[in-house]
């Protein structure tokens, strides 16, 4: 018999509130820690995300969230990965009824699979939990994507003797006494599904039974958990998040002096606070960027002198995004033809959208595709066959991707290409123009 469901946590009481996000500057990759560096939760052992602290994964989150360029590159890679949907080869009235809605909160198949190619671009890690119940005589398949900050690796007996990761356990505890406490005081540990007729399952107290299908982008070095294929580029995420706070925090403040002129006069210090709280009135606030400060200096009396101070700070900020945002598309192997076609510097070359999109699609949206397809849609497959009697047959299934012309559609192509260039992306024929002058054709 399948041990139990639920297993109680111990709730903690101290209370961290932080409203940033921090790498160790000497090691901004945490390594892995190995099978005896385990923490313990209530009455469960998990491994944590790479290393002791365990917040791995809300950095990974944050960073990407407070990333407008990588966020760009995710969604967009993201929407090209899912296409037009998930189809099998052959017409199935069964599977097409069943992936309409796959659990409860009314998701489409096409719905978890989007859930599970935007997990392993930002974290390289996605938990999927299955479902079997019976209501009557009729047996359903449910699954969900689980947040990958709320889930932990586990390993019981046989999974320490084999240095494999056998559960996985989730709870929103994990995100984080204090900032994101949702209360609840449960953890769920779940085998992983490993295909084999004695597999354990986990049975809550409504008899419902629990599998958990693990998928992780494998990186060399780290043997429990994966990393996101743009790992690479985390620390210009929080680059790039980081200048966009220091140019707000320029416009909010707005206390950005032109220069400043030492005049010869002597201020008492109940003068000298009024100056400071002039000049604090004068230089913060809209309009007032760039005034001149006046200081008195009562030592050189018969003297004046002018200090401009620098003022291409703007400029710097404009150089450095753009370096960044560049860096960014280019650790997630993706193309700005691709997030905004408009302003990917294409000039008037219809053939180029089509390289660009092709050289993607082969290298980076197919080869994820296949990979979900036989992590996760096979495991699924033979759990819906075994549970539900059904033949969904995974052989010649594809994901439909989106066309070229999906990319074209987004532009105004009669603004930025020739009338035969919009045709050769159609697929038809270029048009012969003939010029007459007064001399004959041309």
């Amino acid at each position: 018999m399948a041990n139990r469901y639920r297993v109680k946590a111990k709730k903690s009481k101290e209370v961290v509130i932080s409203n940033e996000y921090r790498i160790d500057p000497k090691t901004p990759i945490p390594l892995e820690t190995n099978g005896t560096g385990i923490s313990i939760k209530g009455d469960v052992e998990y491994i944590p995300f790479l290393d002791s602290r365990d917040n791995f994964f809300q950095v990974l989150l944050e960073a990407n969230i407070n990333s407008p360029t990588n966020n760009a590159c995710v969604n967009s890679k993201t929407k090209f990965s899912i296409g037009n949907g998930f189809f099998l080869a052959q017409e199935n009235t069964q599977f097409n009824e069943w992936a309409k809605r796959v659990n409860n909160n009314n998701e489409s198949l096409n719905d978890v699979l989007r859930s599970i190619f935007f997990s392993e671009y930002t974290a390289g890690n996605t938990f999927i939990e299955v479902v079997r119940t019976t209501i009557g005589r009729t047996k359903f398949v449910k699954c969900y994507v689980r947040q990958f900050t709320d889930c932990r690796l586990v390993m019981d007996e046989y999974g320490k003797e084999t240095d494999t990761p056998t559960h996985i356990v989730i709870s929103k505890e994990f995100r984080g006494v204090g900032t994101w406490n949702f209360g609840k005081n449960e953890v769920s540990k779940i085998p992983i599904y490993n295909g084999e007729k004695d597999q354990l399952w986990a049975v809550d107290k409504n008899g419902d039974e629990h599998i958990a299908i693990f998928i992780k982008e494998s990186v060399a070095g780290y043997d429990y958990y994966g990393l996101p294929s743009n790992i690479g580029g985390l620390r210009l995420q929080m680059s790039e998040s980081k200048m966009i706070q220091y140019n707000n925090d320029n416009f909010d403040n707005n206390l950005v002096i032109g220069g400043a002129v030492f005049l010869g006069a002597g201020l008492s210090q109940e003068e000298a606070d009024k100056v400071s709280k002039a000049v604090v009135k004068m230089h913060a606030g809209d309009g007032n960027r760039g005034r001149f400060m006046f200081v008195s200096n009562v030592e050189e009396a018969d003297k004046v002198k002018v200090v401009p101070f620098e003022q291409n700070k703007d400029y710097d900020f404009i150089q450095g995004s753009a370096n960044v945002e560049s860096r960014l598309i280019f650790a997630n192997e993706w193309s700005k033809a691709l997030i905004d076609p408009q302003a990917g510097g294409l000039g008037n070359s219809g053939k180029q959208i089509k390289e660009i999109y092709e050289v993607k699609v082969n290298t980076v949206i197919k080869p994820k595709q296949k990979e979900i397809i036989d992590k996760f849609i096979s495991p699924l497959f033979e759990i819906c066959n075994d549970s539900m009697n059904a033949n969904f047959d995974i052989e010649g299934c594809y994901f439909d991707i989106l066309p070229a012309i999906g990319v074209a559609q987004e532009l105004d192509l009669t603004k930025i290409l020739t009338r035969n260039e919009q045709r050769e992306i159609l697929g038809f024929p270029p048009i012969e123009e003939t010029l007459k002058t007064e001399g004959g054709d041309v």
